[in-house]
């Protein structure tokens, strides 16, 4: 049974307290390039400056993760809380396969990355018949 939480009391909590900490730390990476990212034009008015509306998002999603995480702070992890961190860490796998194409597109180039990865893919997915392989 899932732990209910504070904030929804009939709702389950499971990661998400592991889930608020990285966003946390995603948050604050996203704070610490900031600078290297916009800038601010002299002689412009605040709003109109081109690094005032990502500021306003990225300072909010600093605030509302961090009061998020302040109010999940007395809950402690579980077993639940990892079995829900592996659910995001093999989605997030599809996610390093997408990296390795965009890298691979410039080197080796469209048509022969597709080749090589769209097999690939469709055998860590698991179809690993010859007619799936040569229809990917």
């Amino acid at each position: 049974m899932a732990k209910k939480g504070p904030i929804a009391p009939g709702l389950p909590t499971a990661g998400q307290v592991l889930f608020a900490g990285c966003f946390l730390v995603f948050v604050l990476f996203l704070v610490a390039t900031f600078p290297s990212q916009t800038t601010w034009v002299k002689k412009t008015r605040l709003f109109a400056q081109p690094g005032f509306w990502p500021a306003v998002s990225v300072g909010g999603m600093a605030l509302f993760g961090g009061l998020h995480l302040w109010r999940l702070r007395p809950l402690r992890h579980g077993a639940e809380d990892w079995a829900e961190f592996l659910v995001w860490a093999r989605a997030l796998e599809f996610a390093v396969w997408f990296l390795i194409y965009v890298w691979l597109v410039p080197l080796i180039g469209y048509v022969v990355a597709s080749v090589l990865f769209v097999p690939a893919l469709a055998l860590r997915m698991g179809y690993r018949g010859g007619f799936w392989i040569g229809l990917s």
